[in-house]
């Protein structure tokens, strides 16, 4: 089986699929669906595929419980400015965490709605 998360996260960089399935997470219903998604321009990630990039991601950025907080309230709508009442870190240390995280995954070209959905797609949300 190949979901290791080193092999998951070279194929995803190398090719950046549209769609990436490990065999165990899907069965002949399943695939159809998942199929005419990814006809309809979307992209989709199997459960353990999501879960194995995940892993690789946080290892590479040195995810921390705040990393993962900024980004669920940026997700729930909350300002970064307004974080700080949420987040024990001043606005500075938020600020450079949030960048550190588009960087990681947006490569610092983005918006906040287009980093959640980058994240989500990733499994972190």
């Amino acid at each position: 089986m190949h979901n290791d998360p080193l092999w998951v996260n070279r194929i995803i960089k190398a090719i950046n699929p549209e769609g990436f399935l490990a065999k165990s997470d899907v069965d002949a219903k399943s695939l159809a669906v998942i199929c005419s998604k990814i006809d309809a321009d979307f992209f989709f990630y199997s459960e353990s595929i999501k879960q194995s990039n995940k892993i690789m991601i946080q290892q590479n950025i040195n995810w921390d419980e705040h990393d993962t907080k900024i980004l669920q309230y940026i997700a729930e709508g909350y300002k970064t400015a307004h974080l700080t009442k949420l987040i024990p870190l001043s606005l500075s240390a938020i600020e450079k965490r949030k960048a550190n995280i588009k960087k990681q995954l947006i490569f610092d070209i983005g918006s906040d709605k287009e980093l959640i959905e980058v994240a989500k797609s990733k499994g972190l949300l």
